[in-house]
Parts: structure tokens; C-alpha cells; sequence
């Protein structure tokens, strides 16, 4: 049986925790399981996708980055969609802003957001690129060009209805932004 996705909170730096270490570790561990035993592309790059999100949360930096990239050859070789390319590109993006590899996330954060402004297929992703672009922006102190981001991602996010989570953690992005904008630079 397969335990529910952990439940994060974000602190100042807009980083996820998990609230519960115990479901965390319970959800990493089906994850491999499931992992290990399978073999259909489609399914193995989702389950290669959602193990780089744990373990970037983990701050297993260089695991993830293993496990995306891997899922983001599946996506490539069994032509399985620009929805799929877009969602792991965020999350492998992610992984290198946490890393501090901003000459590499930035631009793949930038093309993601081109290709989710540009191609029908991608455009439910437009809000989570501008989100998570804004945080790689908000990492770098570029906190005025995250700010717009965020703002750009909470107006998609109220007109679509977005869930209340996503809706609060650009809130969240949002208010820590402003934040550091009111507070002059060493």
C-alpha cells in the first residue's frame, strides 16, 4: 500500500521541510521499492521524478540530480511528452539552484519558462515555472525579479483556482521577498 506523500512546510529561504520525518522516510522507501520493480518508461520516469524531489528536500543533492537526469533521458528516448520534459526540468532546475549552480539552473529555469509560454501542451506548468524561477531569482538576492515572478505565478494561480497550498507557498514566497526588499544590503 502505497503511504501518502509527505507534507512540507517552507521556511525563510522558501525551502521545503517535512513535517513528519517518520512519513517522509515511510514515502522514500516505496518510492525505491516501486522503483527497483519497475519497468514500464512512462512510470519509471515519474517515480525517478518524484524520488529527486525527496531527495533534493533531504538536501541529497547529488542523488537527485542522478535520479532526474535519469528520468529526463527516459522522457527523451521514449518520446514521452513536452508535459513530462517541462515538470522534470523544474524539478532537475531546482536541484541545481539548491546546489548553487545558478550558471546552470537559470537558464533552464528560463527555457522552461519559454517553452511553457510558447507551447500549448506546456502552459499548465506556467505558474510553477514563474514560482520556482522566483525562487532560483529570490536564492541569487535578485529579489525585485523574484518578486514579479511570484506575483506573475499567484495571479495564474487564483484564476485557475490552484490548490490553497500552492495559492500560500507563493504567498509565503511573496511576503519573504517583500521582506528582503525593505532591508538594505550589507
Amino acid at each position: 500500500m502505497k503511504p501518502p506523500a509527505p507534507v512540507y512546510k517552507f521556511d525563510e529561504r522558501l525551502r521545503e521541510i517535512p513535517e513528519s520525518k517518520a512519513a517522509y522516510d515511510a514515502y522514500l522507501s516505496h518510492l525505491e521499492k516501486q522503483l527497483a520493480i519497475e519497468t514500464r518508461p512512462a512510470e519509471k520516469a515519474s517515480l525517478l521524478g518524484d524520488l529527486g524531489v525527496q531527495l533534493r528536500c533531504d538536501n541529497r543533492l547529488d542523488e537527485a540530480e542522478t535520479a532526474l537526469r535519469e528520468a529526463l533521458k527516459i522522457i527523451t528516448t521514449d518520446r514521452l511528452g513536452t508535459r513530462r520534459q517541462v515538470q522534470q526540468n523544474l524539478r532537475l532546475a531546482n536541484v541545481l539552484q539548491w546546489q548553487g549552480k545558478f550558471d546552470e539552473s537559470t537558464p533552464l529555469f528560463d527555457e522552461t519558462l519559454a517553452t511553457c509560454r510558447g507551447i500549448a501542451e506546456a502552459l499548465p506548468y506556467l505558474d510553477f515555472a514563474l514560482h520556482h524561477s522566483g525562487k532560483n531569482l529570490f536564492d541569487q538576492g535578485k529579489w525585485a525579479d523574484a518578486l514579479k515572478r511570484f506575483e506573475e505565478a499567484l495571479t495564474i494561480r487564483k484564476r485557475r483556482e490552484a490548490p490553497a497550498d500552492q495559492i500560500q507557498s507563493t504567498e509565503q514566497a511573496i511576503s519573504e521577498t517583500k521582506k528582503r526588499l525593505l532591508v538594505p544590503r550589507k
